[in-house]
């Protein structure tokens, strides 16, 4: 978790717990989703059909189950965000510190 992150939630008064938690959990989310997108890359590249035989990572799936799991780790970042956006909207919590 980011020194950064944990400063501006105590900065920024006594939020709310479960909006303070949200904002961890969409601040490890953004993590996730840099991590996967690199290893899909990664993975895109070592699969290749045109290089390689292998059609599967270690793990028995493909690139496209990586890409697929990178997409709904996405969406799940935007539903929280989009529900601290509008407990902000609603003056009913803290500012986003940025996640």
């Amino acid at each position: 978790m980011s020194v950064v992150l944990i400063a501006e939630l105590n900065r920024a008064g006594p939020p709310d717990a479960l909006e303070r938690e949200a904002k961890i959990a969409s601040h490890i989310i953004n993590c996730l989703v840099q991590f996967r997108g690199r290893h899909s890359a990664l993975a895109e590249r070592a699969y290749n059909a045109a290089i390689t035989d292998f059609q599967q990572g270690s793990g028995g799936y493909s690139p496209e189950v990586l890409r697929q799991i990178t997409r709904a780790t996405i969406n799940v970042r935007r539903q929280i965000d989009g529900a601290l956006q509008r407990v902000h909207e609603r003056g009913e919590g803290t500012a986003n510190s940025g996640c």
